[in-house]
């Protein structure tokens, strides 16, 4: 059975290495300090459980406990507190809604680690939560996407095809679509990212678009479970430069042309402007975040968001905001920090 991923956030050197030494059978255990560092680390990862050490920390970094719990991608995450008996019923009060599992100083470290592993055997983890969300956006995406096992494409995207010129789709190795140059490079950086347990790595490579073309392009790799042998995502942004590097001056020249009238299309499309704050909205959107942490991550009320949210919708010409995020991004008026 493969192990899960602990995050053990606290200050207490003895109750790191007590829990180290009670759960390294069952856990690969990431510490770190601060809670502001912790949900960094968690973003990162995407741990099983999130320990957190309230007597070592303190109250008052726990304020924004609810960010763990208002992110897609960490909603899902068993997130445990340990306290001092005599706050049990204080933080239980206050943090009811955020903690799946509240855990005290009374208990010996034995008790704790069955209390853990119980309650993680308890909760029916769907490992695949995070493939199940991407694939109902996955011919959505304007963007070329394959999912990958080790270095084996296994599903592709429209967008795939049709930049890469597929008829139909075939079982075969992504190098073919990379230019001898890199081979090596992605290659090696795949097996990396494979064998280690952060969710997400990038690399820039030339690409095969056909037997002649070839474009730079920057390509970012994200896991959808945290099983090594997972499978995972492969995503492709091309620069706005139409960088060729076919040497066929005919074929260049109508590059050219093509990535005028393209600029030209794009000019139709952008005949707005996003403000500031509704690009935070998008990207916030992005990165997973629901109406009530875009709350508070941008001190502005939920009926504010709401707003930005129908003036998105208004501006982009769209029904649903998710239409309206795809547009932003196939537009390139905000950045997808992925997903990274």
């Amino acid at each position: 059975m493969e192990k899960k991923l602990l995050l053990l956030i606290g200050a207490n050197i003895k109750f790191t290495v007590q829990i180290e030494e009670m759960l390294s059978v069952n856990f690969h255990i990431h510490t770190v300090e601060s809670v502001h560092s912790g949900y960094n680390l968690a973003i990162k990862y995407l741990p099983d459980i999130i320990l957190i050490d309230q007597t070592s920390v303190g109250t008052e970094s726990l304020k924004n406990l609810s960010h763990f719990k208002s992110s897609h991608f960490l909603n899902k995450i068993l997130l445990v507190l340990h306290s001092a008996k005599e706050e049990k019923s204080t933080v239980e009060a206050y943090f009811n809604s955020e903690v799946d599992l509240f855990l005290y100083n009374s208990q010996t470290f034995k008790e704790i680690s069955k209390l853990i592993i119980n309650e993680l055997n308890k909760v029916q983890y769907l490992t695949n939560y995070w493939r199940d969300s991407f694939m109902g956006l996955f011919n959505l995406m304007p963007y070329p996407v394959v999912l990958l096992q080790n270095e084996m494409i296994v599903s592709m995207n429209d967008a795939f095809r049709r930049t890469f010129h597929i008829e139909r789709f075939k079982r075969v190795n992504i190098s073919e679509f990379v230019h001898y140059r890199n081979k090596s490079k992605v290659v090696n950086i795949l097996k990396k990212f494979s064998r280690n347990y952060h969710m997400k790595e990038s690399i820039d490579a030339e690409l095969l678009l056909n037997s002649k073309k070839v474009k730079m392009g920057k390509i970012y790799f994200s896991k959808l479970d945290k099983m090594i042998s997972g499978q995972f995502i492969m995503m492709i942004y091309f620069s706005k430069e139409e960088d060729f590097l076919n040497g066929d001056v005919l074929n260049d020249m109508e590059n050219k042309v093509s990535k005028k009238e393209s600029n030209k299309e794009d000019q139709r499309f952008l005949n707005f402007h996003f403000t500031r704050r509704e690009k935070e909205v998008l990207e916030l959107l992005c990165s997973g975040y629901r109406t009530k942490g875009i709350s508070d991550a941008l001190c502005i009320t939920e009926k504010t968001i709401e707003k930005h949210r129908s003036n998105i919708m208004k501006k982009t010409n769209c029904d649903t905001i998710l239409e309206s995020v795809l547009f932003a991004l196939n537009h390139r008026i905000i950045e997808l920090n992925y997903v990274s």
